[in-house]
């Protein structure tokens, strides 16, 4: 399929921006002499003679036979071309030059996703649910090689890394035809990137979407030999502080955004609305506000994965701070997220909050089995980071739990509600007295006693006790009189 002209021309101003063409006049000049030709019947057009002429600024007694400049210069084209494509992988056209010929190819490539990649986003209908954010990229100073690898590697993974959380809509900065860009954006995110001496500075920035009020702004220095690993980093720290749901700062604006709309009803809506509230403060109060609501919105919309995954979180969370809002919440969850991973089977948190589940109903094997099928998973963010490390301390692992619970909540420098709750209940573990008497307060002030209790039920005590229900029993009972000391 042949993209149109419009399309092509997009493609054109993309390439020519690029740092393989920005700088060759000459460059630019014979690809959209070739291109403007592209679709004609007949061969004039490509002949050298003509080429020559009509861009290359030659004489019409040009004569191919003793001046190779037209071979010559197609044969730089050409390799411009393929470097471009094989850099940019996530581009939906290829323009290409055969071997042999002076008329281009130009074609449709396949999805980018296809290739491990997202495609390039094209504007879309808004979408309520969602919180819309405008992804825009730029250099500053001298353009080069490095410079533009750079902004490329962060475009690429920002796109990548912003596909896995769940809410987020991504909204490209290309206009469609009718000149539009996409409706209903809540924030952008701005990112440069410039050179300095030894090394590099990115900055990102998030503004408001309709008055493009500054926000946030976070910088870093990168050095001239990074390598991937650091460029993973710090995009999963900007993905985790601005839009994970649970640590995200800007949910808590997004929930005032929404709360103060009124046009927007819709079931998916006023559902996500309330889980984001409830992810905001985790009380029972909230819970018992969204849990009917999103039922309501899953039942109405089967196979949304929006809701779907959001219905799955909230019955984990019935589960782990024993709210009790859901009657069994257990066997309802289990089905519901089995059901919700036929529409969308990688979804790695999914397979998370099952593992999570089939463990509370004491089918530890099984629960093994879905933490190792998605063990070496690239992390998704904080929130899934988060929920492993809770179920591998209630499966006995603590240190190693414990360490990347506190690790990663260092890193970030917030938490959720159980954390406090995780650190209290290992401190009884290992018989530090001091350590609980500290969070114990922390624990009563966000009533998180139920999670206390919950944990204790749910947990394996073969690294610490020797695990019979009498132990069990024992250490809820000490734990009990400790907090109401």
């Amino acid at each position: 399929m042949t993209p149109n002209s419009y399309e092509l021309s997009k493609e054109l101003d993309y390439l020519f921006d690029s740092y393989l063409f920005c700088n060759k006049p000459q460059m630019k000049r014979l690809l959209t002499y070739l291109v403007q030709h592209y679709s004609d019947d007949g061969e004039a057009a490509f002949d050298q003679r003509a080429i020559a002429s009509e861009c290359l600024g030659r004489s019409e007694d040009f004569d191919p036979a003793e001046n190779p400049v037209v071979r010559i210069e197609v044969g730089r084209l050409r390799r411009l071309l393929n470097r471009f494509y094989e850099e940019e992988l996530a581009r939906g056209i290829s323009i290409t030059i055969p071997l042999g010929q002076y008329r281009p190819s130009i074609e449709e490539q396949l999805i980018a996703s296809e290739r491990g990649y997202l495609p390039e986003l094209a504007a879309t209908s808004s979408k309520p649910e969602c919180l819309s954010v405008l992804l825009q990229f730029n250099t500053q100073g001298e353009e080069s090689s490095e410079l533009y690898l750079l902004r490329h590697q962060v475009r690429i993974g920002l796109t990548i890394d912003l596909g896995k959380i769940h809410g987020v809509r991504l909204v490209v900065a290309l206009p469609d035809e009718e000149g539009q860009v996409g409706d209903s954006i809540d924030f952008v995110m701005r990112v440069v990137v410039s050179a300095q001496t030894e090394g590099f500075h990115v900055t990102s920035k998030i503004l408001q979407g309709d008055t493009e009020q500054e926000l946030f702004n976070q910088e870093q220095t990168l050095p001239s030999n990074y390598d991937a690993h650091l460029i993973q980093q710090l995009l999963h720290q900007w993905v985790s502080d601005y839009f994970d749901p649970q640590i995200g700062c800007l949910w808590p604006m997004w929930v005032k955004l929404r709360t103060a709309s009124t046009d927007e009803s819709s079931p998916p809506v006023n559902a996500m609305l309330l889980y984001h509230q409830y992810q905001i403060n985790e009380t029972k109060e909230n819970l018992e506000k969204v849990m009917p609501a999103m039922q309501d919105a899953v039942d109405r919309f089967p196979g949304d994965q929006l809701v779907s995954f959001a219905l799955a979180d909230l019955y984990y969370r019935d589960l782990i701070h024993g709210f009790e809002v859901s009657p069994d919440s257990l066997k309802k969850g289990t089905c519901h997220i089995r059901e919700a991973l036929r529409f969308d089977p990688g979804n790695v948190s999914l397979h998370t909050l099952l593992a999570c589940l089939t463990f509370f109903s004491r089918e530890n094997d099984i629960a093994r089995m879905e933490l190792d099928a998605i063990k070496d998973t690239e992390a998704s963010g904080y929130s899934f980071l988060f929920q492993r490390s809770v179920l591998q301390c209630l499966m006995g692992d603590w240190e190693l739990g414990i360490q990347s619970i506190t690790s990663i909540t260092d890193q970030f420098g917030r938490s959720p509600a159980i954390y406090p709750v995780l650190i209290y209940i290992h401190a009884w573990l290992v018989g530090d007295m001091a350590v609980a008497d500290k969070w114990r307060d922390k624990v009563r002030e966000d009533c998180c006693e139920s999670t206390v209790f919950q944990c204790i039920q749910f947990m394996e005590f073969s690294e610490f006790r020797k695990g019979s229900a009498l132990e069990r029993h024992d250490l809820a009972t000490q734990i009990r009189l400790h907090l109401e000391y």
